[in-house]
């Protein structure tokens, strides 16, 4: 079987994504015809799967979103950089996995380094993804702490916030509160929220 791309400037990055989801779920049995731009794509789907993944080592239903170098080893890790996870690719263009197909999301650590603007989409990339009463493990600079204002911190994080976005009533993503804590993290004081959600 042939799998033709007709690929350009404003497709490719969805391109890309269809051949990884392929890969990652299903497998790739067909043959990949790119029709244009086939430099970039190729540059570009590089950049997003760095490797084949031994999938048996893995549970595919899990991710580790903005993991660093301190990826979860029982999830498939995505960062923007390269510490050696499984995938490398901007999580701000999207999530390269299909509509309901993870059960459970780490994004510790790594909301905050979304800029406001872009914060719902990667909200809405999460819930997609997300199987009915999937799990979505934040953890998140606490807006009252020092820390949360660092020039790497692009927004800023508290109960109101996730309220905002869990509640369905101001966008279409509707989260369960299973836990919602503050704490300190560290001698510095720190103060840390951490939060459990479930995708109803």
């Amino acid at each position: 079987m042939i799998l033709e791309l007709d690929v350009n400037k404003e497709n490719i990055k969805e391109c890309v994504k269809a051949v990884l989801s392929k890969i990652i779920f299903h497998g790739l049995e067909e043959e990949v015809i790119v029709r244009n731009s086939k430099h970039e794509f190729i540059m570009c789907f590089e950049k997003g799967f760095k490797k084949y993944i031994d999938f048996e080592n893995y549970n595919i239903k899990n991710l580790n979103l903005g993991c660093g170098k301190l990826k979860f080893d029982d999830a498939i890790g995505i960062d923007i950089e390269d510490y050696g996870q499984e995938l490398v690719w901007d999580l701000r263009e999207g999530i390269p996995f299909p509509d309901e197909t993870i059960q459970n999301i780490k994004a510790h650590h790594f909301l905050e380094h979304i800029e406001r603007g872009k914060v719902i989409f990667v909200w809405q990339e999460m819930y997609r993804i997300l199987v009915s009463e999937g799990i979505l493990d934040i953890v998140v600079p606490h807006s009252t702490s020092y820390y949360a204002f660092i020039p790497i911190h692009l927004s800023y994080w508290n109960e109101g916030v996730i309220d905002f976005l869990c509640n369905g009533n101001y966008i279409n993503t509707r989260f369960k509160v299973i836990e919602m804590e503050r704490f300190t993290h560290n001698k510095e004081g720190d103060i840390t929220l951490k939060c459990q959600l479930k995708k109803v």
